[in-house]
């Protein structure tokens, strides 16, 4: 029975959380217009392997909840129950009922997520066992089709969520996210800058539930002047402050996006803070009061539902980022962490021919790696059975529990990488091909063609995504037989 590896983000807004609150109002209310939010997934999160099982098992650490053959009576009343098992248990009811799947088994083996500090612990528990469910059952769920499952069983578990959490289905990119009535649009945003945050769990308290409590008590009519304010908040005020945001992004303007980070923090503070004094953190105030910080950065706020649960800080650049977080380790006691949003490009797809070259396996990881670094979401490999074997073995390696236990925290992270990477992966048997079916792969977009390996392959990779930007030129194929006679404008290429 095959055993698959799972590795779900956690996710951190940039600007606009809790307004994906006020969706479920819009056909009530037709004044209320739909939240905004800018959101992107961080490498760190859940891993887990799953199999197939005639029961429902699910291990996390010392814990473990069984359901014996997806019992839909053990499932509903643990879902409802308010303890650690309603997320999963919820989801698991949600595929028995919707797509009479027979059991799995979830174990857990690492967690570098923070738990209820707005970084989307429960919606990434949610996802992980919808995905779960998807892979082993071959479900073909699309990705909002699994954010769709995962906030739907939230909130069967009882919880007040809205739909922003369930973002870290969508991987690591940073998206525009608009709470339609009755689904999402979600954008990837163009990167101008890199942007270099620190991120902080701040060590405090919030209690999530009473801080959406009292925000939906405001909904769908405002009763009076503060909750109307609460309404403009996310509504008119939120919408405004994350179409600047998009702009400030798309063009670089770096210190525009902080003092709009703060103007953020300023109207929960102010505007909701008068119906709910639980969404105030002191910690997370005392913080972004601090002079040093001041200096190192362009801006900072509260994330999640607010509170003292995590802060986001926008450094001025890289430098700066180290010392933010060497000041915040030392003078505050925190473990903060770099979350890097890279300069994005146009290019998102690239196409590896092992048939030609040698590989070892160093290569084959810094190569696919440095595509991983730059976005790339989609990579082709053509070769032959054996190639295939090999990478697998690298990128989808199986561990036993115990091995698993005896790597580094290090080895551990790297290893989960190294699985996400394996999901962009598309075989391409090469004696399966013919000249159609390889311009197939190529049409919808430009391809980066990488024939050879070379050893600075990092800064290869850079310098012929920049001049494909930059000059919107192209880099002439060489041997364009290879290939099949593909376009050249449809494929970057490069050699030693």
């Amino acid at each position: 029975m095959k055993t698959i590896n799972i590795f779900v983000p956690g996710r951190i807004s940039i600007i606009g959380e809790l307004s994906d609150l006020v969706t479920e109002y819009i056909a009530i209310n037709d004044k209320i217009i739909p939240g905004e939010v800018i959101a992107g997934g961080i490498d760190k999160g859940i891993y887990a392997t799953a199999k197939q099982n005639k029961n429902f098992v699910f291990k996390f650490g010392t814990k473990k909840f069984i359901a014996k053959n997806m019992d839909l009576k053990v499932l509903y009343d643990t879902a409802k129950s308010g303890t650690f098992f309603s997320y999963i248990a919820a989801v698991a009811h949600y595929m028995k009922i919707n797509y009479n799947v027979e059991g799995i088994s979830i174990n857990v083996r690492f967690m570098n997520l923070p738990i209820q500090k707005g970084l989307s612990s429960s919606a990434s528990i949610c996802v992980l066992v919808t995905k779960a469910f998807n892979k082993i059952y071959n479900l073909q769920l699309t990705d909002n089709e699994i954010m769709e499952i995962a906030y739907e069983s939230e909130r069967f578990a009882l919880s007040m969520c809205g739909k922003l959490d369930q973002i870290c289905a969508k991987g690591l990119c940073l998206s525009h996210i608009i709470f339609n009535k009755e689904n999402l649009t979600i954008n990837n945003l163009d990167i101008k800058k890199e942007l270099n945050f620190i991120i902080a769990d701040l060590n405090g308290f919030k209690d999530t539930k009473k801080i959406l409590s009292k925000i939906h008590t405001c909904f769908p009519f405002p009763k009076n002047e503060e909750e109307q304010l609460v309404k403009e908040t996310l509504c008119e005020k939120n919408q405004y402050l994350v179409r600047e945001s998009i702009d400030a992004i798309k063009n670089g303007k770096l210190k525009y996006l902080g003092e709009l980070l703060n103007t953020a923090q300023k109207n929960i503070d102010n505007n909701i803070g008068k119906i709910c004094k639980e969404i105030y953190g002191p910690i997370l105030h005392k913080v972004m009061a601090d002079n040093t910080i001041k200096k190192y950065s362009y801006g900072s706020k509260g994330t999640g539902s607010n509170g003292d649960g995590s802060i986001i800080i926008l450094a001025k650049d890289k430098d700066s980022q180290k010392n933010i977080i060497n000041y915040l380790e030392k003078e505050y006691k925190l473990s903060p962490f770099e979350y890097n949003v890279k300069k994005t490009y146009n290019i998102k797809k690239a196409m590896l021919n092992l048939t030609k070259t040698n590989y070892n396996n160093n290569n084959i990881i810094s190569l696919l790696e440095a595509l991983d670094d730059k976005e790339i979401n989609k990579i082709y490999i053509i070769g032959k059975k054996t190639h295939f074997t090999q990478i697998e073995r690298i990128f989808n390696k199986n561990y036993s529990d115990k091995d698993f236990a005896l790597l580094s925290s290090e080895g551990k992270v790297h290893q989960i990488k190294l699985y996400r990477i394996f999901e962009k992966i598309v075989f391409i048997y090469d004696k399966q091909l013919t000249k159609t079916s390889l311009t197939d792969y190529c049409k919808d977009a430009p391809i980066i063609y990488i024939p050879e390996y070379t050893s600075n392959i990092k800064e290869t990779i850079t310098k012929t995504l920049d001049e494909y930007e930059e000059q919107n030129t192209i880099v002439k194929i060489d041997k364009v037989n290879t290939l099949y006679e593909i376009k050249q404008n449809t494929i970057i290429s490069f050699q030693k």
